[in-house]
């Protein structure tokens, strides 16, 4: 898991053009310049959920993009029998949550009208895995 973090990483940081100061400064000094050099290096092998959110925050990527890279989930999910639109749901979910989750600001109107939306995508990817709701 740890390199594909380390993979993920670079790659986010690549595309968004930044340099590992300026994603140490997009996470609020919540992840040091260093320990983005010591991830990316292989030096430095641990990452906490802060460290990790924080990352994703500043990167604008779902977290769990960080740690499971989508084609390799989808390879998995295909080998294991289920169908792709039962993969993208689950994985809508998961994007779903993380989003409204991080998002502390919002107006409660505004949070339980997406927290609504969001059960409603868990509740359609636990129907379509399971077979239940």
């Amino acid at each position: 898991m740890i390199e594909q973090f380390r993979t993920a990483l670079k790659a986010a940081r690549d595309k968004r053009g930044m340099s590992a100061r300026e994603l140490s400064e997009a996470t609020g000094g919540v992840v040091t310049r260093a320990t983005i050099a010591n991830w990316e290096s292989g030096r430095k092998e641990g990452i906490d959920v802060q460290e990790l959110i924080a990352v994703a925050k500043a990167l604008d990527v779902p977290a769990l993009s960080l740690l499971y890279p989508r084609t390799e989930v989808e390879d998995i999910v295909a080998f294991s029998g289920y169908r792709d639109d039962e993969y993208r749901a689950a994985y809508a979910y998961i994007d779903a949550r993380e989003s409204v989750e991080s998002l502390p600001f919002l107006p409660d109107s505004i949070r339980d009208a997406m927290s609504e939306q969001t059960v409603a995508r868990f509740n359609h990817a636990k129907e379509a895995l399971y077979g239940e709701a």
